[in-house]
């Protein structure tokens, strides 16, 4: 008959510290989205001439922040630009928020932290650079500028988001150098992807304001160059695919490439029937769509070739492994059913859930405070028995030890296995 007692539970956290990795995934894929979609509220104030339908910054009109009756701008125009900016303020929320959830998380993590902190700085640099946008009338190097900073922020967000997932240490390719090297050229060459299709945009016939002035080559040769920059793209997600493929990479890259694929495929189709109908609105504000998926879907594939080791838990809690992750309710089940895994592999003798140790009948928890073997000594492997949440921890248990040290202190107790890595 076997008698329990308790021992140390899991640490409990901080009650400063109350959103968890879930609730941080969560804002930090709002953020990828609010961020894509600024950059289609703009596009769809530039396809619709309502860049000058609020004529000042930071005010719509001198005196009035919000819109009002004007000879030189027509109504609707005027609430299109001014819901824009409205949008920024909800983009600029969620970064807030994002960083308030970085400062509160289980573990306060630097890379984490200033992930976060780039959303509402870089929210702060798109609201000043729409501002000087506006006060310049539409220039289109100000338009480019403006759109681009779109693209790099929702790339932050998806390593916001790879955070909340990921741990803490040096990176580790999961590909081999070349392979993670090609991600790295993809990611380059959808720069200069983008960089050229804003210059498409500036000689295109949608500069948000009818008298702004275009791009004077004219949109024929920036059109070529961008075409043959998506040759180059393509190229380069070709020779990506064969990378991997040669290498055997793991299911996940081949899902977050397929991925890329896909994004690529459909604004390219985007791209092409735009072109041979004449550039209709929609499909300008549906290719700037497309352009950020992509940008997300690439740098979704650039974190995936590497790993930072598991996520941590809360108060530097072991996993089940061994190794620091599973943190809050989840790393709780993950330690009791790991436990009990233990249990019924030593024929019920040993750990069997979070807190507890069975002892066989006839002995007391103190044989086991600082079991000596026939020299006097703890034997190797054991030395104290350190638990958290009902896994060995300190002292490492499963050690060799010698004659009868290899059941704790002779009483019929054989030493604790680490137990198999959850699936």
């Amino acid at each position: 008959m076997a008698t329990t007692f308790p021992v140390p539970p899991l640490p409990a956290r901080s009650p400063l510290r109350r959103v968890g990795w879930p609730v941080q995934r969560v804002l930090a894929w709002a953020a990828v989205l609010t961020q894509a979609g600024i950059a289609v509220t703009g596009s769809v104030v530039r396809v619709t001439s309502s860049g000058l339908g609020c004529p000042t910054w930071p005010q719509c009109f001198p005196g009035s922040l919000v819109p009002v009756a004007s000879a030189t701008v027509t109504g609707l125009r005027s609430w299109i630009e001014f819901s824009n900016r409205l949008v920024i303020v909800l983009v600029g929320g969620v970064a807030v928020l994002c960083v308030a959830a970085a400062l509160l998380a289980p573990q306060v993590r630097r890379g984490h932290l200033l992930l976060a902190l780039v959303m509402p700085l870089g929210v702060l640099a798109q609201a000043v650079m729409g501002g000087v946008t506006v006060l310049v009338h539409l220039a289109w190097p100000a338009v480019a500028a403006h759109f681009l900073v779109s693209p790099l922020l929702v790339w932050v967000a998806v390593l916001l988001v790879a955070a909340t997932r990921e741990g803490d240490q040096p990176p580790t390719a999961v590909v081999a150098g070349p392979v993670r090297a090609l991600a790295g050229v993809l990611g380059g060459a959808l720069v200069v992807l983008l960089a050229a299709g804003t210059l498409v945009t500036a000689a295109g016939p949608h500069a948000g304001d009818a008298a702004t002035p275009r791009l004077d080559t004219g949109v024929e040769p920036v059109l070529t160059a961008h075409t043959d920059i998506v040759a180059l793209f393509a190229g380069v997600l070709v020779a990506v695919g064969f990378a991997l493929r040669a290498t055997r990479a793991p299911a996940a890259l081949w899902r977050a490439y397929l991925l890329v694929v896909a994004a690529f495929a459909v604004q390219a189709v985007i791209g092409i029937v735009q072109t041979l109908l004449g550039v209709p609105e929609v499909l300008v504000s549906l290719h700037v769509a497309g352009a950020v998926v992509l940008t997300a879907a690439v740098a979704h594939l650039w974190t995936t070739t590497r790993s930072r080791g598991p996520l941590p838990g809360p108060a530097g809690s072991v996993g089940p492994s061994g190794a620091r992750g599973g943190g809050g309710r989840r790393g709780e089940r993950l330690h009791r059913s790991s436990a009990r895994e233990l249990a019924t592999q030593s024929g019920g003798r040993g750990l069997v859930g979070p807190g507890e140790l069975v002892l066989e009948a006839g002995h007391q928890p103190g044989d086991l405070a600082a079991p000596r073997g026939d020299d006097g000594q703890p034997p190797r492997g054991v030395g104290g028995l350190g638990v958290s949440g009902g896994l060995a921890g300190a002292g490492g248990f499963g050690g060799p030890a010698r004659g009868r040290d290899r059941q704790l202190g002779g009483h019929g107790v054989p030493p604790c296995r680490h137990p198999p890595q959850p699936r």
